[in-house]
């Protein structure tokens, strides 16, 4: 199956997308727990 490089730049820039929105989501979440027990620590 040959795709137009129109499409597959728009396949590959919906999974860089994706992607990185699920790092972005991961590091958050990461960053959150960080603070809580750091917050916890400190106390």
């Amino acid at each position: 199956m040959i795709l137009h490089p129109a499409h597959r730049d728009t396949l590959v820039l919906i999974t860089v997308i994706l992607a990185l929105m699920y790092l972005v989501m991961n590091r958050v979440e990461t960053t959150k727990k960080v603070v809580k027990s750091l917050g916890l620590s400190e106390k």
